[in-house]
């Protein structure tokens, strides 16, 4: 397992996964549409905006095992949490 900086060229691929993780998660449920395949779709949209503006002011990781993506954590440092409203 390779653990490191997520690069932005795998940013779709990590939104991908991000999205597959967390489509049923009771808050986007409660949120999101009724229906899985257009909540995925949101989901994805969501995650792929939080990895950019992560990449801006903190730094998204991701593990990865023989070139797959196994997972993505995206972190801040203290000093950039929360980032500015306009990063939104």
């Amino acid at each position: 397992m390779q653990v490191g900086p997520l690069q932005p060229a795998r940013f779709q691929e990590a939104a991908f996964l991000l999205a597959d993780a967390f489509r049923d998660y009771p808050a986007w449920l409660a949120i999101g549409p009724r229906r899985a395949r257009p909540r995925w779709h949101m989901v994805r949209r969501f995650y792929r905006g939080a990895l950019a503006r992560a990449h801006a002011h903190g730094e998204p990781l991701s593990a990865s095992e023989g070139g797959r993506l196994r997972g993505i954590a995206i972190t801040y440092p203290a000093d950039s949490w929360p980032p500015a409203a306009r990063s939104f």
